[in-house]
């Protein structure tokens, strides 16, 4: 939850500031396709985030940010790292991962069937549906550090008890 001070004065005095530069940045990264920077002023992005577990909420923060660990970015910054896709030798771009990727249908099949849509970027400004796109992300697999925390989200926790196979020796 966002909080504000309690002074409505100060509130709107710095709220305009940051308004304004916000508005100066995102002119300045009007061509960059991470949702972030087409985020509309009024939308409070926190709120995009609520009720996520840490996984699926970072997964969210990558996509909006689209600095993500897959192939293509990771050649970026990495040298000598291969672009491929796990699926074949195109580039694993967010595009590849969304629209081509056959590694992904399955998880695509998905997301299109929750939100109706598989514009990724469309998605990313909605409560509902960055949700679902966030999940989309965990299902395609292409975010390694991700993985143990699906097997956990995945795994039965019926009838687990902490230290079970543990016995209270007495003296």
């Amino acid at each position: 939850m966002q909080k504000r001070s309690t002074s409505t004065i100060i509130d709107s005095h710095f709220a305009q500031i940051w308004q304004q530069r916000w508005i100066v940045e995102t002119e300045k990264r009007s061509n960059s396709r991470a949702r972030v920077w087409h985020t509309p002023w009024a939308l409070r992005p926190l709120t995009l985030y609520e009720g996520l577990p840490r996984h699926q909420a970072t997964a969210l923060f990558l996509l909006r940010t689209e600095v993500l660990g897959i192939n293509a970015w990771l050649s970026k910054v990495l040298p000598d790292y291969d672009s491929a896709c796990f699926c074949g030798p195109q580039p694993q771009t967010l595009g590849h991962l969304i629209t081509f990727c056959l590694a992904t249908t399955e998880a695509r099949l998905k997301l299109i069937e929750r939100t109706g849509s598989s514009d990724i970027r469309g998605l990313l400004d909605e409560q509902e549906k960055a949700k679902h796109a966030a999940r989309w992300l965990l299902d395609t697999g292409a975010l390694a550090q991700f993985r143990v925390a699906v097997e956990v989200e995945e795994e039965n926790m019926e009838g687990w008890e902490a230290l079970a196979g543990l016995h209270v020796v007495s003296t």
